[in-house]
């Protein structure tokens, strides 16, 4: 009777620690899968600034065409051309702070968070050795117990039992500990995450609000622009004398 109580108990305990293994391998699984993705997004990101950094370059280049050709062009046309490689010119300084904002308060923090997530695994890792560990003495528990008691050691079968509910809580503390752990880097990613995206808004509208007002200040000269002086200028036409 002793030794079926005794089963039965040790039988829900196995039923708990295996609830227990699947929860945590789920939860270490999304994590997993959210890292995996992030590593993406931030990969991305970082492609689409550098392609940003090279437009720079494109731009400066074109700066340079607009000033060659105003050169050519009619006084009016050529203060519109000055005043539009100004905007660029100035364009292009606003979009070099904003991928160096983007780099240090957005792409940073996320980096940052990837590095802890790392850490967090080698804690996993370990655990893991734990519960292949504990799993192992349950084996050897259960073979003992299959064993005829005429068969076993002397207290075999209690040191085994002893062997096996030490490994378990030390398991239960190290799944517990990680877990723990784990839910609450979940929750930093969380603040962190949302603290990003909300540095990348806001430097993003900072950049286009500027760029916009740098080029607001061209239309005036565009508008300026008299097409029937500026004809007047380019074709003088002879006098009869």
């Amino acid at each position: 009777m002793k030794r079926i109580i005794g089963d039965l108990k040790m039988s829900e305990e196995m039923s708990f620690v295996d609830k227990m293994k699947n929860y945590f391998n789920e939860v270490v699984n999304k994590l997993e899968a959210i890292r995996t993705q992030l590593s993406k997004t931030i990969g991305e990101n970082e492609e689409m600034l550098d392609a940003y950094e090279k437009l720079n370059k494109e731009t400066e280049e074109g700066i340079d065409s607009y000033k060659t050709y105003g050169e050519e062009e009619t006084p009016g046309l050529q203060e519109a051309l000055a005043s539009i490689c100004d905007a660029l010119h100035k364009e292009n300084e606003e979009r070099v702070e904003m991928v160096h904002e983007m780099k240090h308060q957005f792409i940073g923090p996320l980096k940052e968070l990837l590095e802890e997530w790392k850490s967090k695994n080698t804690e996993i890792r370990e655990h893991k050795k734990a519960q292949k560990k504990f799993e192992k003495i349950e084996k050897k528990l259960e073979k003992v117990k299959d064993k005829p008691e005429a068969k076993r050691k002397p207290n075999e079968l209690k040191d085994k039992e002893a062997e096996y509910q030490k490994a378990k809580e030390q398991m239960d503390k190290e799944q517990n500990d990680v877990i723990d752990a784990t839910l609450n880097f979940n929750k930093k990613k969380v603040e962190t995450v949302d603290s990003a995206l909300k540095n990348m808004l806001s430097i993003r509208i900072e950049f286009h609000k500027n760029c916009l007002a740098v080029l607001e200040q061209v239309q005036p000269k565009l508008d300026a622009v008299d097409p029937e002086a500026e004809n007047d200028v380019v074709i003088d036409l002879p006098t009869e004398e």
